[in-house]
């Protein structure tokens, strides 16, 4: 197992006085930024997402619950949501295997058993 520094790294920025407050209204103000009048706010336009996305949360998620999470990906037409249990806000961190493993099988099932390339001419 990992040193408890180490592990403790992704919760750094939790400790800050005030974190909650700041990354709630940069949250908003990223929806909500419109860059001209023309363009919708980022939450109007999750619609037009063309590409696979896969959204993993934890169950525990304090900072972005499951339920909105769950909402995200129903607002992203194709998307994939993995709720991994007994799991916080840090999924990649606190869960690192079966976040892993949960990655493999959205690549998997998202664009198939891709080889790496060869640099051998093909015959």
């Amino acid at each position: 197992m990992l040193p408890l520094e180490t592990r403790m790294t992704g919760m750094k920025p939790l400790r800050v006085k005030g974190w909650d407050k700041a990354l709630a209204e940069f949250t908003a103000a990223t929806l909500a930024a419109v860059d001209s009048e023309a363009r919708a706010p980022v939450s109007k336009r999750l619609h037009e997402i063309t590409c696979p996305v896969l959204v993993v949360t934890g169950d525990t998620d304090r900072i972005v619950p499951a339920w909105n999470a769950k909402r995200l990906s129903q607002a992203i037409p194709g998307s994939s949501l993995e709720v991994i249990k007994y799991c916080g806000h840090l999924p990649q961190e606190e869960k690192m295997e079966e976040f892993v493993t949960v990655v493999q099988k959205f690549l998997q099932r998202a664009f198939g058993d891709m080889k790496e390339p060869s640099l051998q001419p093909s015959h």
